[in-house]
C-alpha cells in the first residue's frame, strides 16, 4: 500500500509540473543541462552516459528506483561509482544496444568510446525479483518506469494509467491509515548518505570488536565472525531506531494538514 500511494503521488506530481510548465510530450527536451543531476542511486542511464539534453523522463527512472526501493526495503542499485552503477543497471535490466535504444551510439561515453558495451546481457529483473515485487502489476509497471531507453519509458500520465493503480488497496481517505515503511532488519534500506555514515560507523565498530576478539587469543576465523556480528548488530540498531522514529506519524496524526481527497483536491487545482 505505501509502495503503491508514494508513486502514485510521485507520477501525479511530475504530471502536474508537466501541465504547468512544458507543452507537447512529457519527454520532450527544453535545451541543454548538466547530467551531473540527481543522486547516484537514482540517475538514469541516458544521464550516466553523458546526455545533456532531456525532460522529465530522468524523474521517471528515479520513481522506479523508489518504488522498487520500497518493496524491496533496500536500493535496486548502490554503486560506488558511476561506472559502477551503470555496470549494475546493465546487469540487472540488460544491455541496451542501437535496435533496443535509438540514438545510443551517439550518447556522449559511447561515442568517445569512455563506455564500451561487451557481451550482450539479457534482462534478469523478473528472474531475480520476481517472486518478491508483488503483485505481478508492480513488477510490470516497474518495468515500464526502468526502461533504459528514456523515449520508451512510461511518461507520469501512463503510469497514473496503469493497471497497478486500479487494484486493491487503492489509497485510503486518511493518511494515517496507511501505516508505515518497513525498512528491514539489516539497516541497508536507507538513502545513500545515510547508508554510507552508517556502514562507516558499523565499520568502526566492528574494527574494535575484531581487536578485542585479538587481544583475547582467539584465533582468525573467531576474530572475523566477531568483526561481522559487530557490523550486523550496529546496522540493526540503526534500523530498529528508525522505525521507532517512523512510529510518531501515526501516533500524532493531527499533524497531517490534509485528507488524501484533499490532497488530490489541491492537485487538479493546481496548487
Amino acid at each position: 500500500m505505501t509502495s503503491k500511494l508514494a508513486i502514485f503521488i510521485f507520477c501525479t506530481l511530475i504530471d502536474n509540473l508537466k501541465l504547468h510548465l512544458i507543452s507537447g510530450s512529457i519527454n520532450s527536451n527544453e535545451g541543454e543541462y548538466t547530467n551531473k543531476v540527481i543522486t547516484l542511486w537514482y540517475r538514469p542511464p541516458e544521464l550516466l552516459l553523458g546526455e545533456t539534453k532531456y525532460g522529465t523522463a530522468v524523474d521517471i527512472w528515479s520513481a522506479g528506483c523508489i518504488l522498487a526501493e520500497i518493496i524491496l526495503g533496500r536500493p535496486i542499485f548502490t554503486g560506488k561509482t558511476e561506472m559502477d552503477q551503470l555496470k549494475l543497471i546493465f546487469d540487472l535490466m540488460g544491455t541496451p544496444n542501437e535496435r533496443s535504444w535509438e540514438g545510443f551510439a551517439e550518447l556522449k561515453l559511447i561515442r568517445t568510446g569512455d563506455v564500451t558495451i561487451g557481451k550482450e546481457k539479457r534482462p534478469k529483473l523478473r528472474d531475480k525479483y520476481g517472486a518478491r515485487i508483488q503483485p505481478a502489476t508492480a513488477l510490470s509497471l516497474l518495468e515500464k518506469l526502468l526502461e533504459l531507453d528514456p523515449r520508451k519509458r512510461f511518461t507520469a500520465s501512463r503510469a497514473l494509467h496503469h493497471r497497478y493503480f486500479q487494484l486493491e488497496p487503492i489509497a485510503p481517505d486518511d493518511p494515517k491509515d496507511l501505516g508505515i515503511i518497513d525498512l528491514g532488519g539489516d539497516g541497508t534500506g536507507y538513502h545513500e548518505f545515510q547508508t554510507k555514515k552508517r556502514r562507516r560507523e558499523a565499520k568502526l565498530a566492528a574494527k574494535s570488536a575484531e581487536e578485542k576478539a585479538s587481544g583475547r587469543g582467539e584465533v582468525l576465523e573467531m576474530q572475523k565472525e566477531a568483526f561481522d556480528r559487530a557490523y550486523r548488530n550496529h546496522l540493526k540498531r540503526g534500523a530498529s531506531a528508525d522505525r521507532k522514529r517512523g512510529t510518531i506519524l501515526q501516533q500524532h496524526p493531527e499533524e497531517l494538514s490534509c485528507s488524501w481527497k484533499e490532497f488530490q483536491g489541491q492537485l487538479d487545482r493546481g496548487n
